[in-house]
């Protein structure tokens, strides 16, 4: 699948994420983990960070 595909099924921009994705995750709704984790079926919860930021 391309970059393109998955942002067209999940319905969200990227590319910021591929480039900073710990900043992305950090500051984006859950919905948009929620959305990513169920076009890759992965659970949501295990694409949060496990540490705090500074």
């Amino acid at each position: 699948m391309t970059e393109e595909e998955l942002e067209r099924k999940v319905g969200w921009e990227l590319r910021t994420f591929y480039e900073q994705p710990d900043q992305v995750i950090q500051a984006c709704p859950a919905m948009f983990l929620q959305d990513i984790a169920a076009i890759l079926k992965l659970n949501w919860l295990r694409m949060l960070p496990t540490t705090h930021a500074a």
